[in-house]
Order: structure tokens, then sequence, then C-alpha cells
């Protein structure tokens, strides 16, 4: 990916990532951009190391899925004229995340921007969830990563560079019938507070329930660890929206991108 040079940011080195991943405010709708901070796959810009009210983090993209790379742009109360000037030197496509302040300068400085409005379900406390138990739903191991691979998720290994980092590092549960994988909750990437996770299911065995409990089951998992469950639902998905509700996530928001194409 070439440089991005600005005058007002500065790129942090590679091998301090994980340790300047504490600057990044910890979020529902950041764990990408902690995840790919911890794994040092991104890249992250800020105004001053010593007073920071200005940060940058660069996701990479998946190419196989035509995701593009994402920049997460956090700033404080100060102007984000040095965010704006960042993300529009950004080599393009490029998909920016921003809360409103910085959106509608960014909206402003380039209007050909597509704009995207996704929702960010999350749980706000440990309080227990069901767990539900049927035949043929466990925790999935190492030796189930084939398996897990040969569903094909779309946006499991945004961060994540195989299907077996994704059973070690977060974790995840499914449901066998016949020893075939047909749904299955996986955990796609991790901040200090939060999980957010992932449904699937087959396409012959969806709209019967089998998503909802084994994303309980795996939500459940991580509240008893101490860490809340979120989920991350795509631009006008009506489908995913209403999954969230029948899994019972507590508070949504609104969260606005801005698509840069080519």
């Amino acid at each position: 990916m070439p440089d991005v040079e600005t005058p007002t940011l500065t790129e942090i080195p590679q091998g301090e990532l994980g340790t300047a991943a504490m600057l990044l405010p910890d979020t529902p709708w950041a764990t990408t951009a902690a995840q790919a901070c911890e794994r040092r796959t991104a890249r992250m810009w800020v105004d001053s190391r010593k007073r920071t009210q200005a940060l940058a983090i660069l996701v990479p993209g998946t190419p196989d899925e035509a995701t593009p790379p994402a920049a997460y742009l956090f700033g404080s109360d100060a102007p984000p004229d040095a965010l704006v000037a960042f993300a529009a030197g950004l080599p393009r496509p490029v998909e920016l995340i921003c809360d409103d302040d910085v959106g509608e300068a960014l909206a402003a400085a380039v209007p050909e921007a597509t704009v995207r409005d996704h929702s960010v379900h999350w749980f706000e406390s440990l309080d227990a969830v069901a767990r539900p138990t049927r035949e043929g739903l466990r925790r999935l191991r190492l030796n189930d990563a084939d398996a897990v691979e040969a569903l094909q998720v779309p946006g499991l290994l945004r961060v994540l560079s195989s299907a077996k980092d994704v059973l070690m590092i977060g974790g995840a549960y499914g449901l066998f019938e016949e020893d075939r994988l047909v749904s299955a909750a996986f955990t796609v990437d991790l901040s200090v507070n939060y999980a957010r996770v992932l449904p699937f299911t087959v396409e012959d065995r969806r709209r019967e329930g089998l998503a909802t409990a084994v994303a309980q089951r795996l939500i459940s998992s991580h509240h008893e660890q101490g860490r809340m469950a979120c989920m991350l639902v795509e631009d006008r998905d009506s489908r995913m929206e209403a999954f969230a509700r029948t899994v019972g996530f507590e508070v949504a928001a609104r969260m606005t991108s801005y698509l840069l194409d080519a």
C-alpha cells in the first residue's frame, strides 16, 4: 500500500502498534480497528503522541471479497481539519468511518463520497444471555477449521488470517447435523471490552432459528468471561437487523461511513 504523506499527522512505527492501541477509544464500532492494531496489520497516525486529539487507523481490505481498506477517524473537540486532509489524500477506494462532527467536514471536503448508514448493536451490561442447548450445538475446535472454511463466510477474515485464527483468538460455536456444519457464530474481532460476533447459516437451513441459537451461545460465553458482545449490520440489511432484535441486543446506534471510489 503506498505511503500516505501529510504534514499534520505522523505515523506510529509498526512495532509500537500494540501499545499505541491504548489511544483508541474502546467502542462497539471500533473493534475491527483495535484487533488490527493488536495484530499489527493496521497503520496508525496521530497528531501528537503526548496529547492526541486526532487519530487515524487504516485497516487493510480484503481484495477477494472486493472490500476496500477502512480508515477509522477519531477526533476530540479540536477542529477536524487534520483528519479530513488525511482522509482526502488516502489511496482509493477506501471507506472512512468517523463520528458526525468529522463526517460533516468530510462530506463538505469530498462531496463525491457515497454515504452509507450502518447500525451497531451491543449489550451494555454483562447480565446473563440465553444459553441454548440442542443436539449438535458445541464450541468449535481447531480440527473444525476445514468445516469453517467450507462455509465461505463473507467478512470472516477481515482482520484474522485463517479459520484457525478465528477459532483460537475469539472462539466460535456451531451446529452440526450429520457431520455437516450448518450454522455457526464467530468472533471476528475483539477489543478490551467488546467482542464482535458474526452469524452464518447455510442457505438451505435459514429461517429456522439456528443462527439465533449459536449466536446466543457464543454471546453468553463472552459475557461469562467479562467481555460484552456487539454486532455490526451493513447498510440496509433488513434481515440482519431483524436477527439482532431476535438475539436480544440491548442498544443500537447508527454508524455512518463514507466510501471514496477509485
